[in-house]
């Protein structure tokens, strides 16, 4: 693995991650979308679901649905790119992995590619593509965002697990489509009216600073929980019973240096990323739960680079010791809660404290304390969740913003939940705009026709008629 590589956990064994039969590409990407959330799911049972027949899966829709129908309906939905892939379209397919994989769910893409554009490996692996040109449906796993890779899950040709370039993968979806969950699962549970106080939090650590301490810490905490997608309170009990056992109470952001035996064993491990001398004390456990090692220090930064959390694609590699600040010790959580460890959520939402515990310490120390703050937590309920109050927006249900809803256009039939509030707004937005802009250039707006001239040199094929009609009226 490689710093930035952001990957879920998927079943990496030769029997599942090779399909059954010739014809169940389609079945084998699904199920191993399943298996990231928890759920196995046989590939006949799944061919039976889809109607795969000899001649495959008919289209990415239907595994959208069988995705909803067996996951709760967490809101995956197709994206089709055009042939050829523009910048825009191969961005947003690269949004959509990412915003999947945080979210800890994963895409399939659906794939024609002629022998010229079979998938390339993108770190050196052999991909063993033939046959002439293919059809074809694979599981997309993880994504490096600064080298712009995406993890492959190939049933049908070797060697089943390749790095690829977003770039070129845009161009093997050109002309299909994909299924994406970029969000996840909306929260069940309305937020607290009033939300998570000094005091409240100081409850759930076990009251081992002041209340005042507590204060001082609280918008970060509420910030963490936020980017953990804290949004229940059961997740939030489990949230806050680790954490506290973790930190004692958020009493220590940073690992208590000695150096014990173990400590020691910290400098020069290459599983940990600790290549250079001292890199063990440098890279020691900073945050509310512990990020040990340079390799995940580094992973850290890129993810809140992406989320324009700091200033850097380095930050935490360069400045560690701001990784246990009161600013971004919640940071580290986050990423851990969502990113290294996807599955807990899921497994916090299933009340399984041993399950939770082996997630975060890799066995079960701790464990009686870990169930004594969990009990704790637990009574305080919804008190434990941030608050709503303040804007408009803000005051309605966590769930009516987070969840996708049906388009009402009378060309959408059967294309199911389609987005998000936020995102019928905005592609509103972008419908109006890109209308004002077209009009107005073949008008002869000289400010529209340089930005329609900007987009159909990316490739883009509406751009690229409107200035098409724009030249040849000038003929």
């Amino acid at each position: 693995a490689l710093n930035g590589d952001v990957v879920l956990p998927f079943d990496r064994t030769r029997p599942t991650v090779s399909q059954d039969t010739g014809w169940f590409c389609g079945p084998a990407a699904a199920q191993q979308a399943l298996i990231v959330r928890g759920l196995r799911v046989d590939e006949a049972t799944l061919a039976r679901d889809l109607g795969t027949t000899v001649n495959g899966t008919d289209h990415v829709g239907l595994v959208r649905d069988v995705l909803n129908r067996r996951l709760g309906n967490p809101g995956y939905v197709v994206r089709e790119i055009a042939d050829p892939a523009s910048t825009g379209a191969t961005e947003r397919y690269f949004d959509d992995i990412i915003g999947s994989v945080n979210a800890g769910y994963g895409v399939v893409d659906n794939i024609m590619v002629p022998p010229s554009n079979y998938p390339r490996g993108a770190r050196g692996e052999n991909v063993g593509y033939s046959g002439g040109f293919v059809y074809h449906y694979r599981f997309v796993a993880g994504y490096n965002l600064a080298r712009r890779e995406i993890l492959v899950v190939d049933s049908g040709f070797a060697p089943n697990i390749y790095w690829q370039s977003v770039d070129q993968a845009a161009t093997c979806v050109a002309g299909k489509g994909y299924t994406a969950c970029p969000i996840g699962a909306p929260a069940p549970t309305p937020v607290a009216p009033d939300g998570v106080t000094a005091e409240v939090l100081s409850e759930a650590m076990g009251a081992s600073m002041s209340v005042a301490r507590y204060r001082e810490l609280l918008p970060a905490f509420v910030e963490s929980m936020r980017l953990a997608q804290i949004t229940t309170p059961l997740r939030a009990a489990h949230w806050c019973a680790q954490i506290g056992h973790e930190s004692a109470g958020l009493r220590h952001p940073a690992e208590l240096w000695g150096p014990t035996p173990a400590q020691r064993g910290y400098e020069g491990r290459a599983d940990l990323g600790n290549t250079e001398p001292g890199d063990g004390f440098r890279f020691r456990g900073h945050g509310w739960l512990q990020i040990t090692g340079r390799h995940n220090h580094a992973q850290v930064s890129l993810w809140a680079f992406a989320k324009r959390l700091v200033t850097s694609p380095t930050y935490f590699v360069d400045e560690p010791n701001e990784l246990g600040s009161d600013r971004f010790a919640g940071l580290g959580a986050a990423w851990y809660w969502t990113i290294a460890r996807p599955q807990l959520s899921a497994l916090a939402d299933a009340d399984d404290v041993v399950a939770v515990t082996r997630a975060i310490n890799g066995g079960t120390n701790g464990l009686d304390d870990r169930r004594r703050r969990l009990a704790i937590c637990k009574a305080l309920g919804p008190r434990l969740l941030p608050t709503q109050k303040g804007t408009i927006m803000s005051d309605l249900a966590a769930e009516e913003l987070t969840k996708r809803l049906p388009s009402r256009s009378k060309y959408r039939a059967g294309d199911g939940l389609v987005d998000t509030l936020a995102g019928f707004v905005l592609n509103i937005d972008a419908r109006i705009h890109e209308e004002f802009v077209e009009r107005n250039a073949l008008l002869g707006d000289p400010a529209c026709i340089v930005l329609i001239r900007r987009e159909a040199a990316k490739g883009d094929a509406g751009a690229a008629g409107v200035l098409a009609q724009i030249d040849g009226g000038a003929r």
